[in-house]
């Protein structure tokens, strides 16, 4: 992969997906405590409950998986069965991962083999979901369209097992290139290229930013399939643009894009009543048009949060994360191990109120401050 499309089709595509991407990212969060244990995966619960309502309402796979009288609970028993084979792959990342490791392509070849038992759940777009859902770093998911565009780079990629860990050997190779293209034009490490990427993409997985790429390319653009183009990453595309606000103007001049206008306002207004909260910096991130502007907010010159704000929801996002208070919902992890977020619309007004003063209480104790 390459990376000049790379930012550009997927800034793109997160346009598109942003009214229906907060139910991805509750799903990966609902599934976070089991994806460290599957053989505990509750079919009711994890697989009926996160995993068939993902595919309806995100995969937009009703007429697949809606139908009465498939076998959830046989499909469930397997997952839990194939706990050794996705133990085999956990905690590894998708850049270092030796899929020619003969444990490590067992354990692939085995879960998606044994996952096709299942008439009408057998197929392989369905399968490359749910995988990604138990192990979203590494399993990147797929259609008709990406498999005939990678079969005509690789002859070995097709429907089935081993045409699957092909596919996900090619998907590797190809961010491996745009990672170390743009990290010898830029000088940084390649873990910092990584964290760069990820944190422009809602700091999704590397995985799932290939899956983006491939889906706005090949499967909402067709006639792009033909072009097994490498991506290019332009240094401009991964740049961001700080601003300082002066606090004697609104912060709804400190936006990167005018649709962020509403929400920004509701944010200022949330603000307002925290009078010892201040925003102290404004990015914007990548080219335009932009399709976030993140608001950090400061207290006693300590970054506390940051507000993500988009064209219809904003991530309020914990930075402190030994002090987020015990909250009744959902949270979900911005970076993980490194901040806590919830989103915006998830709660009435006075709710995320309750929160942040909560939130901010547990910061003043820690600074021994009444």
């Amino acid at each position: 992969m390459k990376y000049t499309n790379l930012i550009e089709n997927v800034s793109q595509l997160e346009e598109k997906i942003l009214e229906t991407e907060h139910i991805y990212f509750e799903s990966i969060e609902k599934l976070r405590e089991i994806r460290e244990d599957l053989s505990k995966l509750d079919i009711d619960r994890h697989l009926v409950g996160v995993v068939k309502t993902f595919l309806i309402k995100w995969g937009t796979m009703a007429r697949v998986v809606g139908q009465e009288g498939l076998d959830w609970e046989g499909y469930g028993h397997k997952i839990q069965e194939l706990e050794p084979e996705f133990g085999e792959l956990r905690d590894k990342p998708f850049l270092s991962i030796d899929f020619y490791d003969e444990n490590i392509s067992n354990a692939i070849e085995a879960i998606y083999k044994k996952l096709r038992q299942f008439p009408k759940l057998r197929g392989p777009t369905v399968i490359s979901k749910v995988l990604h859902l138990l192990n979203p770093e590494i399993f990147v998911m797929w259609d008709a369209n990406i498999r005939k565009v990678y079969h005509k780079k690789n002859r070995l990629v097709n429907d089935t097992d081993k045409g699957y860990l092909e596919f996900l050997k090619e998907s590797q190779n190809e961010i491996k290139e745009a990672i170390s293209d743009f990290q010898r034009e830029s000088g940084k490490t390649i873990d910092e290229v990584e964290q760069e990427i990820r944190s422009k993409f809602d700091n999704k997985t590397l995985a799932r930013i290939v899956d983006e790429y491939n889906y706005i390319t090949y499967t909402l653009s067709p006639n792009e399939a033909n072009k097994v183009s490498k991506l290019k990453i332009v240094t401009e595309s991964m740049s961001a643009t700080h601003m300082i606000p002066d606090p004697n103007k609104p912060l709804t001049e400190y936006i990167c894009n005018p649709k962020h206008f509403i929400y920004a306002t509701k944010c200022m207004i949330l603000l307002k009543s925290f009078p010892r909260l201040n925003v102290q910096k404004v990015a914007c991130h990548g080219r335009k048009p932009h399709t976030y502007t993140c608001w950090y907010v400061f207290f006693e010159n300590k970054k506390i949060l940051n507000f993500t704000i988009k064209k219809s929801n904003v991530d309020v996002e914990f930075r402190q994360l030994q002090h987020t208070p015990d909250l009744i919902g959902v949270w979900h992890w911005v970076n993980p191990n490194k901040m806590k977020g919830i989103y915006y619309n998830d709660y009435p007004e006075r709710e995320l109120k309750k929160i942040l003063s909560a939130y901010l209480k547990n910061i003043k104790v820690d600074l021994k401050e009444k």
